[in-house]
């Protein structure tokens, strides 16, 4: 049985612009260094877009080079968790990406013989998991229609 990583998530604090590079660094390191993760969509979510003090969700794009990122789907998504902006439109848009890998893996196998694959998701809060909501509570406000 193939293991495979089917998505990543970040969740940047967007008010805290001082850790920007240090987030970069890591997520650089991580999306280079981790084969397993080579062409996994990515989604960033730029939280807490309710605060004053927040970057817009360009400013951490450009801040993180996720323009430079050419070898796999990534969407940035500005949200709140603290109001639920933002979240479910991240989580349609992964979705939707999650969907059409595996309509073009299915057209794959059905000219090659390939086995069966067990899917992993991965979650990346990088160093703002303690301003996050409880993952539970984040995923729960979210309602995604997925094929049954």
């Amino acid at each position: 049985m193939t293991r495979c990583v089917v998505f990543q998530v970040f969740v940047i604090d967007s008010a805290d612009q001082d850790r920007l590079e240090e987030v970069n660094a890591e997520m650089t390191k991580l999306l280079t260094e981790e084969d397993k993760l080579a062409g996994v969509p990515l989604l960033v979510y730029a939280n807490k877009q309710d605060l004053l003090s927040a970057m817009s969700a360009e400013d951490i794009a450009t801040g993180l080079n996720l323009t430079g990122i050419k070898d796999r789907s990534w969407q940035i998504q500005a949200c709140s968790a603290k109001t639920g902006e933002g979240l479910s439109e991240g989580m349609e848009w992964l979705v939707s990406t999650i969907q059409e890998r595996e309509a073009e893996a299915e057209k794959k196998s059905k000219k090659h013989k390939v086995g069966k694959s067990e899917n992993i998701i991965l979650f990346c809060f990088s160093f703002f998991i303690s301003d996050m909501v409880n993952l539970g509570e984040l995923l729960s406000s979210v309602k995604v229609r997925t094929r049954g």
